[in-house]
């Protein structure tokens, strides 16, 4: 598990799955979560006093040396890490026969289907034994494509609000 550690004034994190390879399109997840990480940091990380903690959460497969050059990418005033998923988001699901149901190889790659498992049940056990309040998923191919000039997470407090999304989506 985790280290827990105080967390920052915001109480919030910005969540990555970071990954070598993506599961189900072979694609170089690497790249894009470079750019991602780099829209991150120049439309919000770097305008807004940085007190947000950056988490990139992995399976064990991201070397290294990308580790550090992703959190370098973060800017030196953000308090970025990563961490190991809890080996139970890893496996198969408790109760859960046969395997072959499961997994739906054809319809759905077991990497995205523990990345599901992951983000709708583990996020929330993970980031409350970190001290954290609100939680921010990105993903590989997630871009900030404008500046955000307000601390995302103090608006959510100061406004009550629990739930929000900014979105562009733009479909082939």
């Amino acid at each position: 598990m985790l280290p827990l550690r105080k967390p920052l004034k915001s109480g919030g994190v910005i969540v990555y799955l970071a990954q070598a390879r993506h599961s189900s399109y072979g694609r170089d997840s690497l790249k894009l979560l470079r750019g991602s990480v780099a829209s991150l940091a120049d439309n919000y990380l770097r305008l807004t006093n940085p007190i947000d903690d950056v988490l990139f959460l992995h399976f064990g497969e991201v070397p290294t040396s990308e580790q550090h050059s992703l959190v370098r990418l973060c800017g030196v005033d953000i308090h970025a890490r990563f961490a190991l998923v809890p080996s139970n988001y890893s496996t198969l699901p408790p109760g859960t026969t046969p395997i072959e149901k499961w997994q739906h190889p054809k319809k759905f790659s077991v990497g995205y289907r523990h990345m599901i498992r992951l983000y709708t049940i583990g996020i929330w056990h993970i980031v409350a034994a970190e001290g954290y309040e609100y939680v921010m998923r990105m993903d590989e191919d997630s871009v900030i494509l404008s500046p955000i000039q307000y601390n995302i997470f103090e608006r959510m407090r100061s406004r009550g609000i629990e739930y929000m999304y900014r979105l562009a989506s733009w479909e082939e």
